[in-house]
């Protein structure tokens, strides 16, 4: 007997019944993916046969929402 099921749609029902269309849910989406500034780097590195190792670093800043 599976007991996870009636928690399942349990745990379904209330999030079921806030989701009224589809615009307020594209809309909450936005809102929560929002952000004022996004900063990450990067790094590659690549080892040839010869063991010689080669970096490629990268910085990304963004001030404002996408």
């Amino acid at each position: 007997m599976n007991r996870l099921g009636p928690s399942l749609i349990l745990f379904a029902v209330p999030f079921l019944s806030l989701a009224q269309d589809g615009r307020q849910i594209v809309s909450e989406l936005q809102k929560r993916s929002h952000a004022d500034s996004e900063q990450y780097e990067g790094l590659l590195q690549v080892i040839d046969s010869g063991g010689k190792i080669s970096d490629k670093r990268w910085t990304y800043d963004r001030i404002g929402s996408h």
